[in-house]
């Protein structure tokens, strides 16, 4: 039941979403924890898929400084950006909505603090081959990295 109220509440704020994500530049976070699966997320707001780590880039932020603030509110890890590798950009459509994405691969961090931001309801690891009802963003992460 929570999941489709999540679902209605991305579909009646999708025309907002539309004005504040579309045309924009955007960042995401490919993390893997030490049983090398891949962090996914999922906000309050969403139309049930599971995300990477990231969001918007602010006027006159880098892409990597918005991937470690963005990493820090939502998951609450702390990046070292010796330790965070640019893998690729690509030009995103999902839901409509169209926009430009740097991926950043990160290594070497430390999980214990992991939780949940305010922005995010929930996050899991997931094995590269358990492809489940993942954004379009997560698959062009595992075809940049070459997994």
């Amino acid at each position: 039941m929570a999941n489709l109220l999540n679902k209605i509440l991305f579909w009646t704020s999708w025309p907002v979403l539309y004005l504040v994500v579309n045309n924009t530049q955007r960042t995401r976070a490919i993390i893997f924890n030490k049983n090398k699966e891949l962090l996914v997320v999922r906000g309050w707001i969403n139309d049930g898929k599971w995300q990477l780590p990231g969001g918007g880039i602010k006027p006159n932020e880098s892409s990597l400084d918005a991937t470690i603030r963005e990493v820090k509110e939502e998951v609450n890890l702390n990046l070292d950006p010796k330790k965070v590798k640019f893998v690729g950009s690509e030009q995103i459509v999902d839901n409509k909505i169209n926009y430009r994405c740097d991926f950043f691969r990160v290594s070497g961090i430390d999980m214990e603090s992991l939780k949940t931001g305010s922005e995010i309801k929930e996050f899991k690891f997931i094995k590269i081959g358990q492809i489940e009802n993942l954004s379009k963003e997560v698959i062009v992460a595992i075809k940049l990295i070459g997994l």
